[in-house]
């Protein structure tokens, strides 16, 4: 009974998240927390910290966001290592909000290694829309601009290559 309450607890969690009620989501993954994330396989576990990560980020408790991404990134190195470029295009976004830039390139470094040796075209439009849009709100329209062109021959690739699986 526990395991299907936690996991029906997880998905109402994702759902509240993804439709962006927030409060009533962080209300879910605390209920998850407390039993520290029993039941929920490292997946699972991985996409609740980084959704709570998010919610640390969103009220400006940076270093706390940082510290359960680099959780979350644990748990899905292990589980699911072709969907790290989440997490690490969410860390773009957080080190562009601390002014470091550093930090943004090993992300977005390590996020592009990911979908390239999965074979992910999606994810390397994330990181590059989020490198983009991180580096238009610093005001570094030169790196924005190199971020978009590189989003676009992305965007090129993924269109081609789904233009060939319809034939």
């Amino acid at each position: 009974r526990a395991y299907f309450e936690a996991n029906i607890t997880c998905q109402k969690a994702y759902v509240l998240f993804d439709t962006q009620r927030y409060q009533e989501a962080d209300q879910k993954m605390q209920q998850l927390a407390r039993t520290k994330y029993q039941h929920l396989d490292e997946e699972q576990k991985a996409k609740i910290i980084m959704q709570e990560a998010y919610l640390l980020y969103l009220s400006e408790q940076y270093s706390s966001a940082e510290t359960r991404y680099g959780l979350a990134l644990s748990y899905l190195s292990r589980s699911s290592p072709c969907d790290v470029p989440m997490i690490y295009t969410k860390l773009i976004q957080l080190y562009g909000k601390m002014g470091n830039e550093a930090g943004m390139q090993w992300a977005a470094k390590r996020s592009m290694a990911a979908a390239d040796s999965c074979k992910i075209t999606k994810y390397g439009l994330y990181t590059y829309d989020e490198l983009y849009r991180t580096y238009e709100v610093r005001g570094n329209i030169n790196a924005a601009y190199a971020a978009r062109k590189t989003y676009d021959s992305l965007s090129n690739i993924y269109k081609i290559g789904r233009a060939s699986c319809r034939e």
